[in-house]
């Protein structure tokens, strides 16, 4: 899942049933949360209760957003 913004983390958390149903893809799924930049992993964070791992670290263009996803699965 890719977080843009806090208001799309908000989006996600009424779509998934609350926080339980973000936890829960994350822990049962494998689901990785992403966001474009620092800030946003932690209004995401704050929203869906629980850490955003995968977060570009030049976030100038999404080619950052693209980079960080691609070390995050590489990683696993």
């Amino acid at each position: 899942m890719l977080v843009i913004i806090h208001t799309q983390a908000q989006g996600l958390v009424r779509a998934m049933g609350g926080t339980e149903g973000i936890k829960a893809a994350v822990r049962e799924k494998g689901v990785v949360l992403a966001a474009h930049g620092p800030f946003t992993a932690a209004g995401a964070s704050a929203v869906l209760g629980v850490s955003v791992d995968c977060v570009s670290k030049d976030f100038s263009s999404f080619a950052g957003l693209v980079a960080a996803l691609e070390d995050e699965f590489w990683a696993q």
